[in-house]
């Protein structure tokens, strides 16, 4: 069944109510129950908690040059919208948390953007994962030693998951131990004929391998991850409670577009490296889109950045996901390149127009502050940290648009 449109801007929720608000991002003003998209996020349990990701830029990843905090995961606008949500649907973990390669080596600037995730020794980036820029290369350790580089993730849960992507020589696998018990042999893919000592899960895209490995119990354990037989490709970590019912994953990589995700020479359909793919293995019950600034920001024509949205669309309804998209506050005008490209107004129409066309739910925050930037910057406390990021006062107050637009 198509899912109803909705556009709720910072005009709709002032003049109507925040009761009207969320009747609008229902796609009936007379009837203030829940879609059926937001109906699912209210339906998770203990054991099947719902999951929202947002596939972001900078903007969900919490970039900005001044007033915006770190870490990162804590106090972006999906880290606020994610603490906001806890107190009804309980913490159910810590969602995907993807090998960003921003995070290391580690510098004076990035130690504190994710203190969770430790990234030791000899691990090369490489140009794969989401955006080619979420993929950590971990070598194997030497023949009865330990081992010299490795990734961990330190939270609490009763279990971590592991997403690598699979080795074709089927020689290479993931080892991981949990709080430095003995280690455990994980699949590394469909070439892989050994047995690992845990299944992975099935029915993902081939060139992913994703593992749940139990702990000893609730409470903060760290994950140590490291290469067997050969350099293991490590993509994301994440730890579940097993005690909430919805999880919130931050998919938000700083620069990256909708071109650079799935746009000419960024999507790898066949072996997953990049791309499209990963909707398939993240499976959020609802992915939330926060793409489109940055190809804004390069001057890109409508056309491509559309056919590009739409495949993301198509994508995540291919396997029976909900998708809305979100586009965020006006940008200083000294960001639009000029000439013949198209403007930010122009863009957030055209965001409308395919949630429109392709009946998705659609939170256009371009006025949420303003009819323009000076207006929207004059704002105190400041809004933006930048001339496009929101500080932490822009953050929370997205944030909190977004919990009403999600019905939660």
């Amino acid at each position: 069944m198509p899912l109803p449109y909705a556009a709720v801007s910072r005009r709709a929720v002032l003049a109507l109510g925040l009761t009207a608000g969320l009747a609008a991002a229902c796609g009936s003003p007379s009837d203030p129950g829940p879609a059926p998209w937001q109906a699912r996020l209210r339906s998770g349990t203990d054991d099947r908690p719902r999951e929202v990701a947002v596939l972001g830029d900078s903007i969900a990843f919490g970039g900005g040059q001044w007033g915006s905090s770190a870490p990162k995961w804590q106090h972006s606008f999906v880290g606020r919208l994610r603490t906001a949500l806890e107190p009804a649907s309980g913490d159910a973990g810590t969602g995907w948390v993807f090998l960003n390669q921003a995070l290391w080596p580690t510098t004076a600037l990035n130690r504190g953007w994710d203190p969770r995730l430790a990234v030791v020794g000899d691990v090369a980036k490489v140009e794969r994962g989401l955006f080619r820029r979420t993929c950590a290369r971990v070598p194997a350790a030497a023949s009865g030693r330990a081992p010299a580089a490795y990734v961990e993730l330190t939270a609490s849960g009763t279990s971590f998951s592991v997403l690598a992507l699979a080795d074709p020589t089927g020689r290479a696998r993931p080892l991981v131990s949990v709080d430095g018990a003995e280690p455990l042999r994980l699949s590394g893919g469909p070439e892989d004929t050994r047995t690992p000592d845990v299944a992975p899960r099935t029915g993902l895209h081939p060139g992913h391998v994703v593992t749940d490995v139990p702990t000893p119990g609730g409470g903060p354990h760290t994950l140590r991850v490291w290469g067997d037989g050969g350099a293991v490709d490590l993509v994301a970590l994440r730890a579940s409670t097993g005690t909430g019912r919805l999880v919130v994953t931050s998919a938000a990589v700083s620069g990256e577009s909708l071109g650079t995700f799935c746009g000419p020479g960024a999507d790898d359909e066949q072996g997953g490296t990049t791309g499209l793919a990963f909707l398939d293995t993240l499976r959020a019950d609802l992915l939330l889109v926060e793409l489109g600034a940055n190809d804004y920001n390069a001057g890109r024509p409508l056309a491509p950045v559309r056919d590009e949205l739409l495949a993301v669309v198509a994508r995540q309804r291919a396997w029976g996901g909900d998708v809305a998209l979100l586009f965020p506050p006006i940008s200083s005008p000294t960001l639009y390149k000029g000439g013949d490209a198209p403007t930010y107004a122009a863009y957030a129409a055209m965001f409308g127009e395919v949630a429109r066309d392709q009946s998705v739910p659609f939170l256009d925050l371009t006025h949420l502050w303003g009819a323009t930037f000076e207006e929207s910057s004059a704002l105190r406390p400041a809004r933006y940290a930048d001339a496009i990021h929101p500080s932490d006062a822009g953050a929370t107050d997205i944030a909190e648009r977004c919990r009403a637009f999600l019905g939660l």
